[in-house]
């Protein structure tokens, strides 16, 4: 499926992602929330080998995609409450002890933990699928 008609270009998806997001959190925000965590699966996606094989091998660029993730987030959390805790999750899945990427967290750790306007990360480490740092 491609997003090409509706978003003929990242930028545009990128800002508006990232806008319903910012909106999603200023709303919960408004109604008392001062605690946010972002359970975010992308990053644990991009850790793994299996998927970055399929997604050079189909031409993508993975650093390039983390590169477009981490504005997605940047842009999402910018700016909020001084009073709002932001955090983010690495999820790697876990429904019913089933899991959906493994790997150590080298291909995106730069990236990643560049996101400079969160309060916290939440990285697994605590398992046999996170080898290495």
């Amino acid at each position: 499926m491609s997003l090409q008609p509706r978003y003929p270009n990242n930028d545009d998806l990128v800002r508006d992602t990232a806008d319903a997001y910012r909106q999603t959190i200023l709303a919960f925000y408004e109604l008392g929330c001062r605690s946010i965590q972002l359970d975010d699966c992308t990053w644990g996606a991009l850790c793994d080998q299996g998927f970055i094989g399929m997604f050079t091998n189909n031409g993508g660029d993975i650093k390039a995609l983390a590169e477009t993730l981490a504005r997605v987030n940047s842009e999402a959390i910018a700016d909020l409450p001084q009073d709002l805790v932001v955090t983010t999750h690495v999820c790697r899945g876990n429904y019913n002890s089933t899991w959906a990427s493994s790997g150590g967290y080298e291909p995106i750790a730069e990236t990643l933990l560049g996101i400079n306007n969160y309060d916290a990360f939440y990285l697994e480490f605590d398992t046999d699928r996170v080898c290495g740092y």
